[in-house]
């Protein structure tokens, strides 16, 4: 999956990529959120928005964009330390291709980062921890 791209899932789903840069603005910030809003509208079958971005000042911004045009259920905001932890859990073998899907699709306004942090500590959290130590 390259950023930016569609990614068409064996679940069925089509999730939308956008990577988008730090020091976002609210103002920016909504014109993302409509513009992956029109994207999505123009696919058939169902689908998911998917912003990745580099600081959780962004992330927080984007959501707040999402909020303020009741789009949380089509999108969803993730850093890029927590998409890179989702693709570590998969390659590791925690988390198979449903429980990626899972997490990057909006259900309501979970925060993906929150979701992580439970299953890291919910799923052999001291073989999970070794596992993330090796990587670093």
């Amino acid at each position: 999956m390259n950023l930016g791209d569609l990614w068409r899932s064996t679940t069925g789903i089509t999730i939308i990529v956008k990577a988008i840069k730090d020091g976002l603005n609210f103002n920016q910030a909504r014109k993302y959120v409509s513009e992956l809003a029109t994207q999505q509208s123009r696919i058939r079958n169902e689908n998911a928005g998917l912003f990745i971005v580099g600081d959780n000042i962004s992330c927080d911004i984007l959501k707040a964009a999402i909020r303020s045009q009741n789009l949380y259920h089509l999108m969803r905001v993730i850093s890029y330390e927590n998409f890179n932890q989702i693709l570590q859990l998969k390659e590791g073998g925690y988390l198979n291709h449903k429980g990626v899907v899972t997490l990057m699709v909006p259900l309501d306004n979970i925060d993906v980062g929150e979701l992580i942090n439970v299953i890291k500590a919910a799923a052999a959290p001291a073989k999970l921890e070794k596992y993330f130590a090796k990587r670093k």
